[in-house]
């Protein structure tokens, strides 16, 4: 079973922030809008024997309305932490690159689920948030690169 082990593999994740809140008390099925903004971070990465260890934050605003009347309903922030390991198979920017696509893939995903179920136990409606195209979202992307003391 070795030889079939991916070079990259999540080891934990975590919620580190969560805020909701509920503007009003709109009650039933609705139509919704859903705004967001999206931040990205490459934590650390550590070079230890013969693996990577990175850790990354994935950060979501969400801002969800009512589509019929324009009200807004629900506020939400979180925070999302993921721990992940790299084989030393990858070179350094190759476990980079996969910390951007798939890191932040996988902690979206967990985000999303995690919206859902926080949402439909919170006395609103369960909210399903549109899944990213972290493709896209890095291509199109405006940051700065920082100067990273644990190389």
């Amino acid at each position: 079973m070795e030889n079939v082990q991916s070079d990259f593999q999540v080891l934990d994740s975590f919620v580190s922030e969560f805020v909701i809140k509920n503007a009003n008390n709109e009650k039933g099925k609705m139509e919704i809008n859903i705004t967001s903004k999206v931040g990205f971070s490459i934590v650390k990465i550590f070079e230890k024997d013969n693996e990577y260890l990175g850790q990354i934050k994935l950060l979501n605003d969400y801002s969800i309305t009512n589509k019929e009347k324009n009200i807004e309903i629900t506020n939400i922030h979180i925070v999302m932490d993921g721990i992940f390991l790299g084989k030393k198979s990858l070179t350094r920017k190759e476990f980079e690159e996969k910390l951007k696509l798939k890191g932040a893939e996988e902690l979206s995903n967990y985000t999303r689920s995690y919206i859902h179920s926080v949402t439909g136990l919170s006395g609103v409606q369960s909210i399903n948030v549109p899944i990213i195209d972290f493709n896209i979202f890095f291509k199109n992307a405006k940051y700065e690169e920082k100067e990273s003391d644990n190389k």
